[in-house]
């Protein structure tokens, strides 16, 4: 080995850290070990901004802070660089936006010092949050011997992933970070690390302080099946091979680092190839199931880190085939006599449990491991105040929630939506039976619902029940002061200790009990079904309160609402005045249906008050679902009373895809089809509408802003495409000549894209602000519910779709239609070239709309002349 004068090289590869590497460069300095026996290597990536002026500050003061300057080359080839010149005994490694804590680097070196045997050790990481909060990484709790050697062979859970490692500087027999992997290059580091030795050292008096931005999206982008599904299934077959190598078996820790990578992508439905199709697509699932069936059954039942769900998810792509034991109140899944799971109950989760007057309306679902197995059958027992006892089998369905904590399906469980009677009833239990076998549900609780077990607050009032949750079941009582008094003063006395200010908008609401509020709203910046309910309904003088929620700035709204609408009926959203009006209101009209949209308060604030809120939510939707989002508009995740549609397609969709009953929808059109129709000349002009997309731009949102990321937008075949048309001379001049012209107009979320689309062409415009619908000849667009405006107006439609292969990975926000565009409105287009051929095929033809077309716009909507005055009409006598 190479004589050193330094006892540690610490290496941080630098790029665009200038807000951070002064504090990161202050954590070493200030270390207890002798930082003149710490070599710090500083390797400046290519740096646009002043990361290099900073740390060539600091050289100048330390001599052994070593600036090393190379071209950008990503993260591995800076590390490399600092490996490559490193000459201290040991070699650590440090981002430039962590920092360590002033213990780490003595700690790590008189450890390993003493256990010669070792050639890599981990330390403490604690998450440092944008908030401030720190919290333990999540592996952190399996190092139970505190610190201590740990034989990977009898410790395979405690993988190393990240760069919290120490190790013995080996000089020209070093290995090297893979410059080639944008995916788990420190986990593969590492492993090789660890692979002949499988111990692994761990010292609880060092810590590394890892800074948690944002939400990382660009990184999950990468990891899209589009874009790293080759190399993960490559490295993991190689991690596979070479352990059988050396091993004669897949050790239990090379199974525990596929389980970490398999974990992440069935949670994030990132793991199967949906871009590809056929033979190719059917090549990489065997390639995936190959590995998934190497796998031990011992080590994925027992790795903490793989909730119950994926594991039986896995053990059935494995071949597993297990046996199950029944009984009354206890079940037992068993392979060669390894439990693999056993329970005394089955999960039922209330995600609605609204009371009007004495009608009871109970949504939820059952889930268990043993329903993968066995259908059950889901029993309500009633007792009635008379004494009498009932059994009602409840009609069950496939759930959402069959995706239990996942976005691909991965279990099997059954949802129910109820309406009871309670009049005469005292008790409701249910009950599940499975084959001859009953079981009892353990009951847990949505935010939205009135019960929760955490806070005991399992009791509340209406107008005319007294309601306790029990661990079996429900109880009503007739309303009295003595029931359930205990229950409700610990309800009361959470609200007190939780939110003094809570108490004072529950019993401000009071104001209003003799009166009906109806609520409106839109979105921020958006004026949209919910302003034109309210500007139908505000002319009306039947006593109703009525109030728009606003979120924008008071001035603006002045180009919208009268003086006296603002002054006596506009309310800031999220104000006190907003809270105390959703607790007296009899309906919330609504374009948008999130919860941030439904409620002025945060999901974890609901406790305090979701045993008063009985609002009725109308959703007037603020465009046709088509895209294919169950999990953010089912029946059983949407707190929706009913949802305004404007087509029986919608019936179709939201009834079979979504869970809704016939009752739920009301066939009216959507309130701005009810607008005055004034006779618009149309233009020469076509209008090219794309959809955002949720790769190109921050989402969700910070603080209300969503960050442009011009580098993957400008890199995008989405830009690129469109950059190409609104430049294409071809087309331009074809417009001239018909004396047309193209208009472009972004998603109001792209707006900042805005700059970067540029055109000298006389007849093609890039548009911002409002634009008049009905002056155009024909519309472009892609994904966008945009389309169904001009399908009602006839307009001939193009769909261009650059982007397409982007989409079916699911880089989008879904990657799925329920309407499929072959069935839609219009041609399709793939590239800017074909594009333009149907572009000037349409203004040649006089933009002509081709008869099939034509034929399925005329038969798609409801003919309905007043839908304002239709919902007004369904919904004054309080349906």
């Amino acid at each position: 080995m190479k004589k050193t004068n330094y006892d540690v090289s610490i290496i941080s590869p630098v790029y665009n850290a200038e807000e951070y590497i002064e504090a990161m460069m202050d954590s070493i300095i200030k270390q207890t070990h002798d930082f003149n026996k710490i070599e710090l290597l500083m390797v400046n990536d290519g740096s646009p901004d002043n990361s290099k002026e900073k740390i060539l500050e600091y050289s100048k003061k330390y001599p052994n802070i070593i600036l090393i300057d190379k071209p950008n080359g990503g993260v591995s080839s800076a590390r490399n660089a600092g490996i490559k010149k490193a000459t201290g005994k040991y070699i650590m490694l440090v981002d430039p936006d962590d920092y360590l804590g002033p213990k780490s680097v003595h700690s790590l070196y008189e450890f390993m010092e003493a256990n010669k045997e070792l050639d890599v050790s981990t330390y403490k990481m604690i998450n440092v949050w944008p908030s401030g909060k720190k919290t333990d990484h999540f592996r952190m709790k399996l190092f139970d011997k505190g610190t201590a050697i740990y034989d990977l062979t009898e410790y395979p859970f405690n993988t190393q992933t990240c760069v919290n490692v120490f190790f013995r500087n080996r000089f020209e027999k070093n290995i090297l970070y893979d410059e080639d992997m944008s995916y788990a290059e420190d986990e593969k580091y590492n492993t090789e690390l660890l692979l002949e030795t499988e111990k692994l050292g761990f010292v609880k008096e060092a810590i590394y302080y890892y800074r948690r931005h944002g939400n990382g999206q660009a990184s999950k982008d990468l990891l899209n099946p589009l874009f790293s599904l080759e190399g993960v299934l490559d490295y993991y077959e190689k991690n596979f091979a070479k352990s059988l190598e050396l091993h004669g078996y897949v050790s239990k820790y090379i199974q525990c680092l596929f389980l970490n990578a398999i974990r992440w992508r069935i949670f994030s439905d990132q793991l199967f190839p949906y871009h590809l199709e056929g033979k190719e697509y059917d090549k990489v699932i065997d390639r995936i199931n190959n590995l998934i069936k190497q796998l031990d059954v011992k080590t994925l039942i027992e790795n903490p880190f793989v909730n119950k769900y994926y594991k039986f998810y896995l053990l059935d792509i494995m071949g597993i085939k297990p046996k199950i034991k029944l009984e009354n109140n206890h079940f037992i899944i068993t392979d060669n006599d390894l439990v693999l799971e056993e329970a005394n109950r089955i999960a039922l989760m209330v995600s609605r449990f609204r009371i009007n007057d004495y009608n009871l309306n109970i949504i939820g679902n059952i889930r268990s491991i043993i329903l993968n197995f066995e259908k059950p059958s889901l029993i309500l027992k009633k007792r009635y105040n008379d004494g009498r006892k009932e059994e009602e089998i409840i009609d069950i369905k496939d759930s959402i929630n069959s995706s239990y904590n996942s976005k691909m399906r991965i279990t099997d469980s059954y949802a129910f939506d109820l309406n009871i009677d309670l009049r005469n009833i005292s008790e409701l239990k249910f009950i599940v039976k499975i084959k001859d076998y009953t079981y009892n549900c353990n009951y847990e609780f949505e935010p939205t619902a009135p019960f929760f077990k955490k806070f005991r607050m399992k009791s509340y009032k209406t107008d005319k029940l007294d309601i306790k949750f029990n661990n079996y079941g429900f109880e009503f009582k007739k309303k009295s002061i003595f029931n359930n008094v205990i229950f409700n003063l610990i309800r009361f006395g959470v609200i007190v200790i939780k939110s003094p200010k809570a108490l004072f908008y529950r019993m401000a609401r009071k104001k209003y009990k003799n009166d009906r509020v109806w609520l409106y709203c839109d979105r921020r910046g958006i004026i949209d079904n919910g302003y034109y309910q309210f500007k139908h309904d505000i002319k009306i003088k039947d006593g109703i309160k009525r109030y728009y929620i606003y979120d924008d700035s008071l001035e603006k709204m002045k180009e919208y609402f009268t003086d006296e609408e603002i002054q006596n009926n506009l309310v800031l959203k999220n104000s006190k005045e907003d809270i105390i009006m959703h607790l007296a209101a009899e309906y919330l009209f609504t374009s948008f249906c999130s919860y941030d949209e439904c409620y002025p308060y945060k999901v974890r604030d609901s406790k305090l008050y979701n045993d008063l809120t009985n609002f009725k939510v109308i959703y007037l939707q603020h465009g046709i679902l088509y895209a294919h989002l169950p999990k953010m508009y089912s029946k059983e995740v949407c707190n929706i009373y009913n949802i305004i549609i404007s087509s029986e397609f919608e019936k179709e969709n939201l009834m079979n895809n979504y869970g809704y009953n016939a009752e739920d929808l009301i066939m009216t059109g959507m309130p701005r089809f009810g607008e005055e129709e004034k006779t618009v000349k149309k233009q020469n002009r076509i209008l090219y509408a794309p959809s955002w997309r949720v790769y190109l731009i921050q989402d969700p949102p910070v603080n209300g802003e969503r960050e442009l990321r011009e580098k993957q937008f400008l890199s995008s075949k989405y830009y690129q495409e469109i950059n190409k048309l609104i430049n294409n001379k071809e087309l331009n001049e074809e417009l001239k000549k018909n004396e047309a012209h193209l208009d472009i107009k972004l998603h109001p979320i792209f707006k900042g894209y805005i700059p970067y689309l540029k055109t000298d062409l006389s007849n093609i415009h890039v548009v911002e602000g409002n634009v008049n619908e009905k002056e155009y000849s024909l519309f472009i667009t892609d994904f966008s519910s945009y389309q169904f405006d001009f399908a009602r107006m006839n307009t001939p439609m193009i769909y261009f779709l650059p982007d397409e292969i982007e989409f079916k990975a699911g880089l989008h926000s879904y990657r799925e239609l329920d309407l499929k565009l072959e069935d839609a409105f219009g041609d399709i287009a793939k590239t800017s070239d074909e594009l333009k051929d149907l572009i000037i095929k349409s203004v040649k033809s006089g933009f002509k709309q081709p008869k099939k077309y034509s034929d399925r716009c005329n038969n798609f909507f409801v003919k309905e002349k007043d839908p304002q005055g239709k919902i007004y009409e369904i919904y004054k006598a309080g349906k």
